[in-house]
């Protein structure tokens, strides 16, 4: 607490009393990372403020206590070093990104205890004229469809490799890492499939119209340069084995069995494959949602015709596997 004393001073008849202000306080028991850890951004930026709260043997917070905060890897500069605590028992500093990509580490000590943040310095992503392309044909050639699948290659994106989740709706942002698409109506973030340092794969919507549109890649808030793509109606793509684009597609049978040279297809039978880029469906459903697992499916609003070689096949179902 807060304490008042006084120091006497004598020399032989003369005496001179003075008063002291003293201010105590409990030793830091408790060193808490109350926000900032983690943080990633581009080179020279500046982060979110480091907060730590420092606290007694009870968990109370305590004001007035000194908290030194230091640069230990990595580089870059603090908008303090030495930092008192407020009345909530909070100290704050900011931290500058070095010039270069990097993790930097800072520690902040108060007393005896202390806690460790870490921040990622990251490039600038960057996309080519053309880095985008049909996800299933891997066709550079021809033009993107609704509900097609899209491939983006991407320079300086660090992000460690990440798929979504298959048993929930697909995200819009994997790894702090999103695609957004410029659309008359404003910005929308895709749903993603996966990141990785050098892809992404996102979900066109399939009710997107026709019509060039801007396209870029914001990692940690960090924003690419914008290219431009084009949708056209329809961009049909079935699903191959080696993901090429080429050779043999995935064909199941009624019970479920892959179709292959050793279990055929028989004649009349009814076999199923997957596809993209066949355009909106009925009953409409947000991109990157999960088909209907019972009726009213998820049909295709165009029902697509299907060859085998120049043999038109009986078309039973078109639309979101379920």
């Amino acid at each position: 607490g807060d304490h008042l004393g006084h120091i006497q001073l004598v020399s032989g008849s003369f005496a001179q009393t003075i008063l002291v202000g003293a201010h105590v306080t409990a030793a830091p028991a408790y060193l808490t990372i109350a926000g900032g850890n983690n943080a990633i951004g581009g080179p020279g930026a500046a982060l979110p403020p480091f907060q730590v709260m420092i606290s007694d043997a009870r968990q109370l917070p305590l004001p007035g206590v000194t908290v030194n905060f230091a640069i230990t890897s990595g580089g870059g500069f603090l908008s303090a070093r030495t930092v008192t605590t407020n009345e909530r028992g909070m100290a704050t500093t900011v931290l500058t990104l070095p010039s270069t990509p990097g993790t930097v580490r800072v520690v902040a000590t108060s007393g005896e205890v202390s806690g460790v943040f870490a921040a990622t310095a990251v490039s600038t992503p960057s996309l080519l004229t053309n880095a985008v392309v049909d996800g299933v044909t891997l066709n550079g050639y021809t033009s993107l469809g609704p509900g097609g699948i899209l491939s983006i290659l991407v320079q300086n994106l660090t992000q460690p490799t990440v798929l979504a989740s298959v048993n929930t709706a697909l995200p819009t942002e994997l790894q702090s890492t999103r695609v957004l698409l410029a659309t008359p109506a404003g910005e929308l973030a895709l749903p993603l499939i996966s990141v990785s340092p050098l892809q992404v794969k996102a979900l066109l919507p399939g009710d997107l119209p026709r019509g060039v549109y801007g396209l870029r890649i914001e990692a940690a808030s960090i924003r690419s340069n914008e290219i431009q793509v084009t949708v056209g109606a329809f961009a049909p793509g079935i699903f191959t084995r080696n993901e090429s684009g080429r050779g043999a597609g995935i064909f199941m049978k009624q019970d479920g069995s892959p179709v292959t040279a050793a279990n055929p297809a028989e004649r009349g039978s009814i076999v199923s494959f997957f596809a993209s880029g066949l355009g909106p469906v009925n009953p409409s459903i947000d991109a990157g949602q999960p088909g209907a697992v019972r009726e009213p499916l998820n049909r295709t609003a165009a029902n697509p015709r299907v060859f085998f070689d120049s043999f038109q096949a009986e078309l039973i179902y078109s639309g979101l596997a379920p």
